[in-house]
């Protein structure tokens, strides 16, 4: 049942990353806000523009450690923790 797990996470995980862009690419249309203010963003999230092997296993870990604590992220579009916003609907 630990490999079934451990597959499923690596698969979802493969799926998300595979989506193009992530929600800071829509901030880049915005003319208000400024190159280094994503930049930041994008350091502050540890989303990584052309990450390698290594960034992937990294970004894995960190979201299988935090999944397995409860923390799920957070919600940039309704700017609320994506556990309450699940709990909402549960």
């Amino acid at each position: 049942m630990i490999p079934l797990v451990i597959g499923i996470t690596i698969i979802s995980f493969g799926a998300m990353q595979a989506a193009p862009g992530d929600y800071l690419d829509t901030l880049k249309a915005n003319p208000q806000i400024k190159e280094g203010t994503i930049e930041q963003l994008r350091k502050q999230f540890g989303l990584i523009e052309n990450p390698d092997f290594a960034d992937y296993v990294s970004m894995y870990g960190k979201w299988v450690w935090n999944a397995a604590h409860g923390n799920f992220g957070f919600s940039f579009t309704y700017k609320i923790p994506v556990f309450k916003l699940i709990g909402q609907y549960v």
